[in-house]
């Protein structure tokens, strides 16, 4: 059966398609209140590919942030820069750790600040493992994986409060969902992910269902129970 929908009404290929797999429920609810029937878009996850050897978690000094993402303004880097800076000017002694970025965004900035770059994810997993938090409060995120990651590493995620995130993120649990674009507000859910102990026995408690939920085996057997 063929249908026709106000969203993708240019489209042809997608728009006579009998079906739709999505990666995140975002996207998939938006599609159905953008027009498409509910019964055609399926919503299949998708694999983090991350190599549970590398995890190895250093002792955590409940000071260490971590941002990852190459799109820095796009991703909420500047109100995480603002946030950890407020944290700075008020005597906490916070680090931020920024990896992603070609070049440092950030021109003189102050002191607990490490622009580490462009690097494998292999070197990644180190600061992984050596961070407290993970905070990426992005503007717009269809779908995230990076908080997947970060989660897998034990690590509890700031997010936003939109898109995919809060599908991640289960809020005053395994992290923390800003709700306005304010640095102070996000200072705030900071040294409460810092120091709440809950936020990451909750996350390491839930170490094998990120692992399973989030392989590609999993969203193979979805897509193929759908097809069946």
């Amino acid at each position: 059966m063929r249908y026709r929908y106000k969203l993708i009404e240019n489209s042809d290929y997608i728009a006579n398609s009998s079906g739709l797999f999505t990666m995140g429920h975002w996207l998939r609810d938006w599609l159905i209140h953008n027009g498409m029937p509910s019964h055609c878009v399926h919503s299949a996850g998708g694999g983090t590919n991350v190599d549970v050897a590398l995890i190895n978690p250093l002792p955590k000094t409940h000071n260490k942030i971590l941002f990852i993402g190459m799109d820095f303004r796009r991703k909420g880097g500047f109100i995480t820069y603002e946030a950890f800076k407020l944290l700075r000017e008020s005597g906490e002694n916070v680090e931020l750790y920024v990896i992603g970025p070609s070049s440092n965004p950030i021109k003189s900035p102050v002191n607990g600040y490490h622009y580490i770059g462009q690097i494998s994810f292999d070197e990644e997993a180190k600061y992984l493992n050596m961070c407290d938090i993970f905070c990426m409060p992005s503007y717009f995120e269809a779908y995230g994986l990076v908080f997947v990651e970060a989660l897998t590493f034990g690590l509890p995620c700031i997010g936003r409060n939109r898109q995919e995130m809060p599908y991640f993120i289960k809020d005053g649990e395994t992290g923390l969902l800003l709700k306005n674009d304010d640095p102070n507000e996000l200072a705030h859910l900071m040294l409460r992910a810092l120091h709440e102990k809950s936020f990451s026995e909750n996350v390491l408690a839930r170490r094998e269902q990120y692992i399973n939920d989030y392989s590609w085996d999993t969203v193979a057997k979805r897509i193929a129970s759908v097809i069946r």
